[in-house]
């Protein structure tokens, strides 16, 4: 079994959060900051636009029990970007290229998982993916703030003159 990999994706082992995290699952699953949760019986992965974003999220897991890197290497949580792939030496996830209805995806799985589903998070809409990568030192010059509606903030790209939709999570970052 495999989980969809969209822009920046936590993805953590479910036994790891069996055994670690504080409240187990479904403390796990009542706190998850975004409507992006999908997960197998091995992975669950959460998705992100932005990495300060992520970075909230890994504080919390750790907070509640989990490790994300250990001697230089994922331990229970890594962080998988889907263009550049993780962002750290993992030695049990592996990163693939699949479809789901003819749609190319990004996936990942635990190595040596002989996984033909892909699970998605429950309202993803298969469509081909509308993420963009926009370089640090791109974002000043490019993206003109246009505002913030809940958890959605809107920037006009100066280059192609249309909407960009940034999802966030609780306001600052924080959760």
């Amino acid at each position: 079994m495999a989980v969809l990999i969209e822009a920046i994706n936590v993805v953590i082992r479910i036994d790891r959060i069996s055994d670690k995290f504080l409240g187990g699952i479904d403390a796990f699953k009542r706190n998850i900051p975004n409507q992006t949760l999908c997960m197998d019986s091995k992975l669950a992965r959460i998705g992100f636009m932005t990495p300060v974003d992520v970075g909230s999220f890994v504080d919390y897991l750790e907070k509640n029990g989990l490790v994300f890197i250990l001697n230089g290497k994922a331990e229970d949580i890594v962080v998988v970007d889907q263009f550049k792939g993780p962002t750290v030496h993992c030695d049990w996830l592996e990163v693939v290229n699949c479809s789901v209805e003819n749609i190319p995806c990004v996936a990942c799985k635990l190595k040596n998982d002989s996984a033909t589903t892909i699970y998605v998070p429950a309202n993803w809409e298969n469509k081909e993916s509308k993420t963009i990568r926009i370089e640090r030192e791109e974002i000043e010059k490019r993206l003109l703030y246009l505002g913030r509606e809940d958890n959605v903030e809107c920037y006009l790209d100066l280059y192609t003159l249309k909407e960009v939709y940034v999802g966030r999570i609780k306001e600052g970052g924080a959760l």
